[in-house]
């Protein structure tokens, strides 16, 4: 820039500077000469005092002096191109580089690079170029980093590009920038980050602090902006404000997923994936608000080993008329009573139930859910009197007795059925229990009964079928059922005594704060649970653990002990001498150097 000629181009400079001003230091007090000139009463003659306060302002900035080591190379290579513009344009041209990193900065795409590397690469678009690494050892680049010592005082002006970018930071205010600046002064790690950046990184991993080998992937995307580390366009967090990052980034109470594609555009630091893991899986309002946890592989009930040794019974309504199904486990056969209206309460459940037993006799135990037909106090003294076992399924749960749920689907599709064409339903339910079971096994009745039944079917009626192979038949279609059902679930982990979980309110479908009090003996996935409104039984499904939150980092690697391979706070070498990973035939895998 020439020289003003007179007061309206020695206001343009001024502007110009005064748009620089939060990069130029003591500004006001260089421009005070030239300001003086400005003034009515003066007249505009320019001199040495006016020309030396003009030089200085155009000297003042000096922001290249401060560049990290990447961007100084890389600086060097937009000079070299526009110095020779005349001789590179239009030319395939290869440039040779001791810094390596420059070579996968230049491949990436344009927008990985940080904004300053995103500027310099935008002024080496219009030639082309192939940036290739040599070691500074080779002769060629000896004399080129001899003349870059060496370089001459006087400067010869280059034609800049008009091209340039304006980076902002939208998603944090002017305060928070600042305190990331402030706490990054603060945090031991990342100033020592800070001067690995500006020194350039070493040329091996092991020439790395210990603290520092996680960045080691990351040394070509990692720069510094007006005193804030970077990672491409991210901002690099200090372990100070990781926690108030995180609760910001989980705002709106997004899932892991989400929340993580929303830190990758503004914040970096270690363990970022597993921090935001952590905060989502144990916020409060995220899990209140969670769905239902998937299906776990199926428990079969053991086979019983003989007919009416262990049945089930449930309670079904259909067109406003309330039955109860009676189902032996072994042989599926149904017995169906309807109860009569206004009349639903144990003891109807208990006259209907002696009735069955004086015609079938007395199994060893009888399997229900927990509504109040089944667990009130004339109920439970009708099994004493009788000599069975009673076996609940879990609260809420039904699958937990899924069989009889299964055959009370079966009975109201059938008496359903039976009611639209005006069929007998006692017909319809003689064929259901005079249906073979599968291709391998015969119809309930001739498992129960040892019998075939005679039904609307013309029909020889045979001698009794032969049952010694009926429980491995059961168990092979069983287990046929299960293989079936677990192709898509998986187990969710035992839970513990006094384990903090939160427990889903079947009705509303959201979950509350409670603790583990005990497991249920004998009845797989039921867990009594502790809540502020008392004790609960629920099965595993309704239960979800509750992990620990993220905690603020308050201490700092001490960089005098990250480099000792003896010290024994390092966690990497408690990992090495408190496990080894061995090949099925006994070798110790090492892992690589690198890894090191």
């Amino acid at each position: 820039m020439t020289k003003p000629r007179d007061r309206r181009e020695l206001q343009t400079f001024l502007g110009l500077a005064t748009y620089m001003g939060p990069f130029i230091p003591n500004l006001s007090s260089i421009t005070a000469p030239l300001r003086e000139i400005l003034k009515k009463k003066n007249t505009f003659e320019w001199n040495e005092n006016y020309q030396r306060a003009f030089d200085e302002v155009k000297q003042a900035i000096n922001v290249e002096t401060r560049y990290a080591n990447i961007e100084r190379e890389m600086l060097a290579v937009v000079y070299g191109c526009e110095r020779f513009h005349t001789y590179l344009f239009g030319r395939p041209v290869i440039v040779h580089t001791d810094h390596k990193p420059l070579e996968s900065i230049h491949l990436k795409h344009l927008t990985s690079a940080p904004p300053r590397l995103q500027r310099m690469l935008l002024r080496l678009q219009p030639y082309d170029l192939t940036i290739k690494y040599i070691p500074g050892k080779d002769m060629l680049l000896a004399v080129a980093d001899a003349l870059s010592r060496l370089s001459p005082e006087e400067k010869s002006p280059v034609k800049d590009m008009n091209v340039e970018i304006h980076e902002v930071c939208p998603q944090f205010s002017s305060e928070m920038i600042e305190n990331v600046k402030l706490e990054t002064t603060s945090d031991q790690e990342l100033m020592m980050l800070k001067t690995i950046v500006h020194e350039g990184w070493p040329t091996s991993i092991k020439e790395v602090p210990q603290v520092l080998k996680p960045y080691w992937c990351y040394r070509d995307d990692i720069s510094i902006e007006d005193g804030i580390l970077m990672k491409g366009q991210r901002i690099i967090i200090p372990s100070t404000l990781q926690v108030e990052i995180l609760g910001k980034l989980h705002a709106a109470h997004q899932g892991a997923e989400k929340t993580k594609l929303r830190a990758r555009t503004s914040v970096f630091w270690r363990k970022m994936n597993e921090d935001i893991d952590k905060i989502t899986k144990s916020c409060r309002t995220c899990q209140e608000f969670q769905p239902t946890q998937t299906r776990q592989p199926l428990i079969p009930t053991e086979i019983p080993p003989r007919p009416w040794h262990t049945i089930a019974t449930d309670l079904f309504y259909l067109d406003n008329t309330e039955y109860l199904l009676v189902s032996d486990y072994y042989s599926k056969y149904p017995f169906v009573r309807k109860i009569p209206k206004g009349q639903s309460n144990s003891k109807t459940i208990i006259a209907i139930l002696k009735q069955i037993f004086s015609e079938q006799g007395i199994p060893e135990v009888v399997r229900s859910d927990n509504g109040p037909h089944y667990s009130s106090k004339d109920y439970r003294e009708f099994a004493n009197e009788y000599g069975f076992q009673i076996v609940t399924s879990s609260p809420h749960y039904p699958r937990s007795n899924g069989y009889i749920e299964s055959q009370v689907k079966t009975v109201k599709a059938i008496l359903a059925k039976a009611k639209k064409t005006e069929t007998d339903p006692n017909i319809a339910l003689l064929c259901l229990r005079s249906t073979p079971i599968d291709n391998a096994l015969p119809s309930p009745a001739e498992l129960l009964m040892k019998r075939k039944l005679k039904d609307n079917l013309p029909r020889k009626i045979t001698r009794d079928h032969n049952s010694d192979d009926i429980i491995t038949r059961l168990e092979q279609r069983q287990e046929k059922q299960k293989q079936y059902h677990d192709q898509h679930v998986k187990p969710l982990p035992a839970l513990q005594s006094g384990q903090s979980v939160s427990v889903q309110n079947p009705s509303t479908n959201k979950w509350s704060p409670a603790s583990i009090k005990e497991k249920i003996l004998n009845i797989p996935r039921s867990y009594q649970v502790n809540t502020p409104t008392g004790q609960l039984r629920r099965n595993r499904i309704h239960l979800r653990e509750i992990p620990s939150r993220p905690q603020s980092s308050t201490t700092t690697n001490n960089p005098d002990n990250s480099n000792n391979p003896d010290n024994s706070n390092n966690p990497d070498n408690s990992n090495n001498t408190s496990c080894r990973v061995t090949t099925r035939s006994g070798r110790v895998v090492k892992p690589p150097d690198y890894y090191a």
